[in-house]
């Protein structure tokens, strides 16, 4: 049996298509792939897997986790069982939506940081210019001081 049992498919817009291996329970037969039509809000896929034992249902659901974890794809699954006894995991993409809400929340969040990185620095580049003007004083003071001499018996 090779490593995949079967391959998953996730269309992403309509040029990306991203394919993921996942490993059937052992013993299983071929596991079919249905795709229902997308829709304008939702991709939908079905994956039907015969499941001989619970051990394998558990690996098929770690694989997709895993599958899906590393791609960074937001996806639901649901399972049920079907009537012919084997399991369906229904998995929902996000949707157009949805993915436009996240990408928005996430600038809005990096808008957020960056106006506070822009007030630190602002406020650290403050202090080191009253920092600078204290020590350009200090010295002008330290000069002056130098030239007349402490006490140098000037009288006003």
């Amino acid at each position: 049996m090779s490593t995949a049992d079967f391959v998953l498919s996730f269309g992403l817009g309509r040029r990306q298509t991203i394919s993921l291996p996942i490993r059937s329970a052992p013993s299983a037969p071929p596991v079919e792939l249905t795709r229902r039509p997308d829709t304008e809000i939702q991709q939908i896929l079905e994956v039907e897997e015969p499941v001989r034992n619970q051990t394998g249902d558990n690996q098929t659901l770690e694989a997709l986790d895993t599958a899906t974890r590393s791609l960074k794809l937001k996806v639901r699954k649901k399972r049920r069982r079907t009537a012919a006894g084997s399991t369906c995991f229904r998995i929902t993409t996000q949707s157009r939506k949805e993915y436009m809400e996240e990408e928005i929340r996430k600038s809005k969040r990096k808008l957020q940081e960056a106006e506070k990185e822009s007030l630190r620095q602002q406020t650290e580049i403050q202090n080191l210019r009253r920092e600078n003007e204290f020590l350009r004083r200090q010295k002008l003071h330290e000069h002056v001081e130098s030239e007349l001499g402490s006490g140098s018996g000037f009288a006003p």
